[in-house]
């Protein structure tokens, strides 16, 4: 799963900087919000909602890293609602993978929402492998040592900062490391060539620039909607998956 999720963190990158650098009228357009319900002292759900009007105002997005920390996500394919992981509608939530999620979730006390659960648990998976990753998250690793360390419940603050030997103490410091590690080889190495519409693609600049070209077709619909960069974005990570032989080979050259 490492080439799968580098592919998909590395398109999201370029996604939401594509359209910070249309502007705030953008910015206010393009995102919406992924907020913590807490439920008791150990648990918490996912609420996705618009941002509001005040919100909106004062938003200040400069960079990819702050729509980390402001736990924003692109406004489509996932409903605005709260996801619980004991409710049957929104537990077995499927997320489109070309739905850009930014935040980390924001939990320091204990079970996450059901929404950024199944996300964070594939973004760790690709980073760490299925073993560290994937169980240590997952399970019930990690319990024992959050009971002896006093912990209330096992948060993702806590086991991210356990997974990672304390190189990160928050899924947000985690999730802005991913994107700069994946930024960093394309900007190094680029990628294996892809052709949209008679226009290759292989540098930083050069997919930045057709994400642009991708907001900028979307922005200016009478009726907005996402759809030009959503298809681009596929049609990158569909010609990557071919050539990687199913992300089994590296998408860097």
């Amino acid at each position: 799963m490492k080439q799968y999720n580098d592919t998909l963190m590395l398109l999201d990158y370029l996604e939401g900087d594509a359209v910070i650098s249309q502007g705030k009228e953008a910015v206010m357009k393009w995102f919406k919000i992924i907020e913590p319900k807490i439920i008791s002292k150990t648990a918490q759900y996912d609420t996705v909602r618009p941002l509001t009007t005040e919100e909106k105002t004062r938003l200040s997005i400069t960079s990819v890293d702050d729509l980390v920390d402001q736990a924003l996500m692109s406004d489509r394919a996932v409903d605005n609602e709260t996801y619980n992981p004991a409710d049957f509608k929104t537990s077995y939530i499927a997320i489109d993978y070309m739905t850009a999620i930014y935040g980390g979730g924001k939990n320091s006390i204990g079970s996450p929402g059901a929404l950024m659960f199944k996300h964070n648990t594939f973004r760790l998976w690709g980073y760490y492998g299925f073993e560290k990753g994937v169980l240590g998250y997952a399970s019930n690793k990690y319990k024992k040592q959050a009971i002896e360390e006093g912990q209330l419940g096992l948060s993702d603050d806590f086991i991210i900062s356990k997974i990672s030997n304390g190189e990160f103490t928050s899924m947000e410091a985690f999730k802005k490391a991913y994107f700069a590690k994946v930024v960093n080889q394309l900007k190094e190495k680029g990628i294996r060539s892809v052709v949209i519409r008679q226009k290759e693609y292989s540098s930083f600049d050069e997919l930045l620039e057709g994400f642009k070209e991708a907001v900028q077709k979307d922005l200016a619909k009478s009726q907005f909607n996402e759809q030009e960069t959503r298809n681009f974005k596929f049609e990158v990570f569909r010609q990557l998956l071919q050539q990687t032989d199913s992300f089994k080979q590296s998408i860097f050259k």
